[in-house]
């Protein structure tokens, strides 16, 4: 994930596990501690909604469906809803235009830092 909303959920990797003969499935987790599967998660990937009543949402196009509202509302913060980053202006270069950036067409001349 390329966005904080990583931060907000919690990944368990379901390679390790056992099954019982009653049917629930244990996931063994990296420490060696044990961990319910809920049963109502049924494909991989899934997200178990804890704080929707257990609402469980199944595969890609489901998560990405109720992921984009909240990546948007952080592209348009961080983009100031233009949906691409700014390009620097001049006033945020304050009055000269030296040193602050490079421009591609600056020989290596140019862009050597000289005193006064």
């Amino acid at each position: 994930a390329k966005t904080k909303t990583k931060n907000e959920l919690h990944f368990v990797c379901i390679d390790n596990r056992e099954r019982h003969k009653d049917g629930t499935i244990n996931i063994i987790l990296e420490n060696g501690q044990r961990l319910l599967l809920p049963p109502n998660i049924k494909t991989v990937p899934s997200i178990l909604l804890l704080h929707h009543g257990n609402r469980v949402l199944g595969g890609i196009k489901e998560i990405l469906h109720y992921l984009k509202p909240g990546e948007e509302t952080i592209m348009n913060q961080a983009t100031n809803h233009n949906g691409e980053p700014q390009a620097f202006s001049f006033c945020e270069m304050g009055s000269s235009l030296s040193d602050n950036y490079s421009y591609l067409d600056m020989s290596a001349e140019e862009l050597s830092a000289k005193g006064n």
